[in-house]
């Protein structure tokens, strides 16, 4: 059960729609809402300070930090306090959390305190690289203990899901996931195996069945064949599902492959909500 949401926001267009799933869900199922701004230690420690400096003809990197600094904290005020403005018009006081640190580093040791990250596909500079999800979001999608919330670029209320099941222990848990969250949110649920109809894969699909049993939920699941990445999109699509629920990881002889390969292009293609189950 979902009880405390996390969202991370950088002032981002992708970010500023994941904070709105995040109000959204926290409305529903009466969560926690806690709001993260990380103010990248690179840019007040690496090389890009020194030359911005020269560029600008200012004093020495070391001597504009300070300031620098500052101006970030000032920013990453704005952006929370947008945050917190949205949110409360919504009936919803949100905590309120900015640090300085690797983003990605930072939203894991954070963790802990949340049920669900959300986070938008793409960060602050995705205009720059439009058709690649953001590099962050991909560690923190292999990383993260937690489920994670992928949200595209506009938002859209989450009423309709559709569950990857290959038969996993990933995939189990992102079946639990999509039924706690389809019985919370009153939405509509379908599932969908990807593979070959023969006797392995009828076994995925009767054990697929009993999980939704057990849950009171009378759901047949869908089989359908084809590279898994392109049937589910091609699924949700024609579903009309406003979010995908997968485990990170399948069935496969090397987990970080499949990992690097099906999930990838599920981050990097899908134009709805995405939630990775560990």
């Amino acid at each position: 059960m979902i009880k405390n949401i996390l969202v991370g926001t950088d002032g981002s267009t992708y970010s500023i729609t994941a904070c709105r799933y995040a109000i959204d869900l926290s409305q529903r199922l009466q969560a926690r809402l806690m709001g993260l701004h990380v103010i990248d230690a690179r840019s007040l420690e690496g090389p890009l300070l020194a030359d911005v400096s020269n560029w600008v003809g200012a004093q020495p990197y070391g001597g504009q930090r300070f300031s620098f600094h500052k101006m970030m904290e000032e920013r990453g005020r704005n952006i929370l306090d947008a945050f917190e403005k949205e949110a409360i018009e919504k009936g919803i006081t949100p905590e309120k959390i900015m640090t300085v640190g690797h983003p990605v580093s930072v939203v894991l040791r954070a963790e802990d305190r949340a049920d669900l990250l959300i986070v938008g596909r793409k960060g602050e500079h995705a205009e720059w690289n439009d058709e690649m999800v953001g590099s962050s979001v991909d560690r923190l999608v292999r990383r993260s203990l937690s489920p994670c919330l992928v949200t595209p670029k506009k938002f859209r209320p989450i009423n309709r899901i559709l569950a990857a099941y290959d038969g996993s222990g990933h995939a189990a848990r992102a079946l639990q996931t999509a039924v706690s969250l389809t019985q919370s949110l009153s939405a509509e649920l379908n599932v969908l195996t990807v593979g070959k109809d023969d006797s392995a894969t009828r076994a995925i699909l009767d054990e697929a069945r009993k999980r939704l049993a057990a849950y009171g939920i009378e759901v047949s699941p869908i089989l359908r064949p084809g590279r898994p990445e392109r049937v589910i999109l091609e699924e949700a699509a024609e579903r009309e599902a406003d979010l995908i629920v997968a485990g990170t990881h399948g069935h496969g002889r090397i987990r970080e492959r499949i990992l690097g390969g099906i999930t990838h292009a599920m981050l990097t293609h899908a134009d709805i909500a995405l939630m990775m189950v560990r």
